[in-house]
């Protein structure tokens, strides 16, 4: 029955925010703590968490219910991929400063969901990469609720 968690979390996780738009691109570096960004580029650092948070659920939803350490492990590549880039979005995110005020908040409530979520995820590609089905339940179980949290902070 935990195993099935696992198929629970990647439904949870395909439920996500959904993307903000923007022209730029993915940023690839940390950012400075305190640093002041455009609108923009806080836009396109959401948009690419989400879409590090999609690229996570494709991976996870390759998962049978019940999935087997070898099945485990053959998501884990994709999976660690985009618990980075999750990661790196969110840290940009944590550091990152918005002088619309408006814009900052939301930036704040953002980060508070994006911590577990991305704790949640890395945690899950730790059990894919060690072929731990219980693990792996433990960690969906967790990504659902970081999911439904981010769900909130996106008005969803």
């Amino acid at each position: 029955m935990p195993r099935r968690l696992i198929v629970l979390g990647a439904l949870a996780l395909a439920l996500a925010l959904a993307g903000c738009g923007g022209s730029l691109g993915p940023a690839t570096t940390p950012l400075a703590p305190g640093t002041t960004v455009s609108a923009e580029r806080y836009l396109a650092d959401t948009a690419e968490a989400a879409d590090a948070a999609r690229d996570a659920r494709a991976a996870l939803v390759r998962l049978p219910p019940a999935p087997t350490p070898a099945e485990l492990r053959a998501v884990a590549a994709p999976l660690t991929a985009a618990a980075g880039r999750v990661r790196l979005a969110r840290d940009r995110l944590a550091a990152a400063r918005l002088e619309d005020q408006r814009l900052d908040a939301q930036r704040r409530r953002a980060v508070a969901a994006y911590v577990p979520f991305s704790t949640a995820l890395d945690r899950m590609a730790a059990a894919a990469r060690r072929g731990d089905p219980e693990g792996a339940a433990v960690a969906s179980a967790a990504l659902a609720g970081a999911a439904a949290a981010l769900r909130e902070v996106g008005g969803r």
